[in-house]
């Protein structure tokens, strides 16, 4: 395997730029982002079927009470099937699709470039900065590193497949490496001694 470059982003024409995205906003060193509406989507799992939107929200989802799904299913925020939930006493079928419209108010993150120290066909390294969470999680998703890197570096590749590995959680700063094709998992592999 090739030795990882030492150079910075800054000092190396060959990485991505930082451009600036409308989905981000900055202040007091905070990078930021408009509230906005998310869905939350999932078919209906195994130990879902026959019973309520009700029961699922409010036992698997224990952050959701009676009164949440009462006044989401008011404001037409739960859907079945594309549809609609008026009854929050529906009972769930197999393979059929749920999903939650939420208006979501994500935390800031630092303000930072983030620092490459690779990035090619095969891989993207870079040295991961404190504060900003890896991959949506919780209360996080446009302020993550993979949608930073998609928004303002236009490496929105790392969508279509992402393997990672040296993840800690979020307050840690440390050196992320993420390889872009299964070619580069398995010549990773073959270098590192690993089947």
């Amino acid at each position: 395997m090739q030795e990882v470059s030492t150079t910075t982003k800054s000092n190396s024409s060959s990485f991505p730029k930082r451009q600036p995205s409308s989905v981000y906003y900055f202040e007091d060193g905070l990078r930021c982002v408009e509230p906005y509406y998310f869905e939350f989507t999932s078919y209906v799992k195994g130990r879902w079927v026959g019973r309520t939107v009700m029961d699922i929200y409010t036992k698997e989802f224990q952050f959701y009470n009676e009164q949440y799904v009462k006044k989401g299913i008011e404001l037409q925020r739960f859907f079945l099937d594309g549809k609609v939930v008026t009854n929050p006493n529906l009972k769930l079928k197999n393979l059929q699709q749920i999903s939650h419209k939420v208006h979501r108010h994500e935390l800031p993150v630092l303000d930072c470039d983030i620092e490459f120290l690779r990035c090619d066909d095969d891989y993207v390294v870079i040295n991961k900065p404190h504060s900003i969470p890896i991959h949506p999680c919780g209360r996080y998703r446009e302020n993550t590193i993979l949608h930073i890197l998609k928004h303002e570096y236009n490496l929105s590749q790392l969508f279509r497949f992402v393997y990672s590995f040296c993840e800690l959680n979020f307050v840690s700063h440390f050196i992320f490496c993420s390889m872009l094709s299964l070619g580069s998992i398995d010549e990773w592999s073959i270098d590192n001694g690993e089947k």
